[in-house]
């Protein structure tokens, strides 16, 4: 038996989605967030991207536990707002449907368009969820907090940039 990627990611997803659930004192927004996104990306790994796609490429699929990782640092913050679970959930979402519009065997305009729309949100969520992370992990407070979310706005800038023209360069 061999071992794919998606089934060592789909295995992380879960452990680290119950990990954070038992940590949350299983208070019910948290809960109902994390069991549904955690069994939706586990079924998407497991059941879909393996019988709907022919040797799928490893997108941003890699990327899921460590989205998971930021959900798990807001937790052992305190009590997570329904914004960052939402803000997190779309996070998840995206990552699912840039995987599928990256791994589809149309080369369309449309393909393109929709996974460099994909690719923007995906980073711009990253990035929004990072800074809160750190601003409020570090109690920065005034300058300290503007000067941060200026770096990480800026830094996020070139680094999606440059994700925007290697996807326009793949496409070609």
């Amino acid at each position: 038996m061999s071992f794919y990627s998606e089934e060592a990611t789909s295995i992380i997803v879960l452990l680290v989605g119950l990990l954070s659930v038992v940590l949350t004192g299983f208070a019910t927004p948290p809960t109902i967030f994390v069991a549904v996104t955690s069994l939706v990306v586990f079924f998407y790994l497991t059941w879909f991207r393996r019988s709907y796609l022919e040797e799928p490429a490893d997108t941003m699929i890699g990327l899921i536990p460590g989205h998971y990782l930021l959900l798990f640092a807001f937790i052992l913050q305190g009590p997570v707002r329904i914004l960052i679970l939402s803000v997190w959930s779309l996070l998840m979402l995206g990552t699912m449907g840039y995987d599928f519009a990256t791994n589809t065997e149309l080369k369309l305009v449309s393909a393109k368009l929709t996974t460099m729309f994909l690719y923007c949100i995906i980073w711009c969520i990253i990035i929004f969820l990072f800074q809160r992370v750190l601003i409020r992990g570090l109690e920065l407070v005034s300058l300290a907090a503007m000067m941060t979310r200026l770096v990480l706005a800026i830094g996020g800038l070139i680094w999606i940039g440059i994700g925007l023209f290697r996807i326009n360069r793949s496409y070609t």
